[in-house]
């Protein structure tokens, strides 16, 4: 079970069946429901065998018996797991809220990543989520681990260039796909950053 046709865990359950020869519609099954939350109360309940979950859910999953198949990452490639999106013309303007929330994100991000300060954010992340303080800082240790966040915000033409190539085989965007310049303005970061 994924979270939709075209929810971001169905492009990672693609993109792992595909690594391991399996054909992702036709060898399995395959359903949908939106949320976490929803996938792993079916897991739980008997009605799926799998699903794609997001922490805190895999840590609910495990504790209650499941077996953790593994993270997509490694078959990712590299795949960024955050980004910002906004109107190009809103953003032309309004430049100086865009690069102040830039700003905010990157400051916010480098206290979140910094270790010193990994108990205090797992506890505002278990106080605003409803997670255990433990599957919070298990989270914490995950997204450290998968290098989920950046310091700056950007993401390299690579990464962008090769989540449109992955799109595109979905069938999400139309080939020839165009280069990565269209998809991804970084000069708010670069403001940002000065």
């Amino acid at each position: 079970m994924t979270g939709g046709d075209k929810d971001l865990t169905n492009l990672w359950w693609e993109t792992i069946a595909k690594h391991f020869g399996l054909d992702p519609y036709k060898d399995v099954e395959l359903l949908f429901s939106g949320a976490s939350t929803n996938r792993l109360a079916a897991l739980l309940g008997g009605a799926i065998d799998a699903s794609v979950l997001s922490p805190p859910q895999t840590f609910m999953a495990l504790q209650q018996g499941g077996t953790d198949l593994g993270s997509a990452a490694p078959y990712l490639g590299e795949f960024p797991t955050m980004g910002w999106h906004v109107n190009a013309k809103w953003a032309q303007a309004n430049a100086t809220t865009l690069i102040a929330f830039a700003k905010a994100n990157d400051e916010a991000v480098r206290y979140m990543l910094d270790p010193a300060h990994k108990t205090e954010v797992s506890q505002m992340l278990a106080k605003a989520s409803g997670l255990t303080v433990d599957d919070a800082m298990k989270t914490w240790d995950q997204s450290i681990a998968e290098k989920a966040f950046s310091l700056d915000g950007s993401i390299s033409p690579q990464a962008v260039q090769h989540v449109a190539d992955i799109l595109a085989a979905a069938g999400d965007l139309k080939s020839p796909v165009k280069p990565a310049g269209a998809f991804y303005d970084d000069r708010f970061l670069r403001a940002a950053a000065q």
